[in-house]
């Protein structure tokens, strides 16, 4: 088990439509019994390469690239780390940027309403591997 420290840097609604065109294989591999729509932007101070525990393929997303999922955990919620391959080639800023995507959880709506910007956030993994700091 590995817990990532970061501080969310944006609530990306703009991965919702995104999203929308996957959800039934991100449900099926995942094991969430739905989607929130929208992911967190947590920014961590190192460059963290995600272990897959499911892809989507490309052939099944609309970009032609893979998404690498990883399951986690914050705050005790399931969860899921999102990143397309291209977030983790040299040069790129992505991987130090973990994308949770989660499912609605009752009460609790979308979101904890707790979780705002630049809120702290541990978030854990099984897997993955964290790298060099980030310069």
């Amino acid at each position: 088990m590995q817990t990532l420290r970061g501080v969310v840097s944006s609530r990306s609604k703009a991965a919702t439509p995104n999203l929308k065109t996957v959800e039934a294989l991100l449900l099926s591999r995942t094991g969430l019994p739905n989607m929130a729509p929208g992911t967190l932007n947590v920014t961590i101070p190192f460059n963290y390469i995600v272990h897959a525990d499911a892809t989507i393929e490309p052939h099944e997303y609309f970009t032609g690239e893979r998404l690498k999922l990883q399951r986690c955990r914050v705050r005790g919620h399931r969860m899921i780390i999102m990143r397309p391959e291209s977030h983790e080639q040299p040069g790129s800023i992505g991987a130090s940027v973990l994308e949770p995507a989660g499912f609605t959880c009752g009460t609790l709506g979308a979101w904890p309403t707790t979780i705002k910007l630049r809120s702290r956030l541990k978030v854990t993994t099984h897997g993955g591997s964290a790298q060099t700091p980030r310069q």
